[in-house]
């Protein structure tokens, strides 16, 4: 693979990046919590995998939830299971685009 098609590929997968976080905050934006449902293992599933984007927006939101208030034990089992395999997933893909940062300076 040539050098001009790295840099391709590198630019591919950071416009992918940011097109996957962008869609994961809207996701994330419309299936957002309401604090006066209780919820169960699905959602403990669902809202563990959109704990990073929700954790970033209940920052600069007041009446935001990055975790149910009122939910079952399974919902609880469930919603650290996918947020610690949620938090490794973001992790991996940060460092992926770092190295395609890295690519394309060079």
């Amino acid at each position: 693979m040539s050098n001009i098609e790295k840099k391709a590929a590198s630019v591919g997968n950071i416009i992918g990046f940011v097109v996957g976080i962008g869609l994961a905050f809207v996701a994330a934006y419309i299936f957002s919590i309401e604090p006066s449902k209780e919820y169960g293992w699905f959602a403990g599933i669902w809202h563990g995998i959109w704990f990073i984007p929700n954790y970033i927006i209940s920052l600069f939101s007041d009446n935001y939830y990055f975790k149910a208030p009122m939910h079952t034990t399974a919902y609880n089992v469930f919603w650290y299971i996918n947020a610690i395999w949620a938090s490794i997933f973001y992790l991996n893909l940060i460092l992926k685009i770092i190295g395609n940062i890295r690519t394309l300076s060079k």
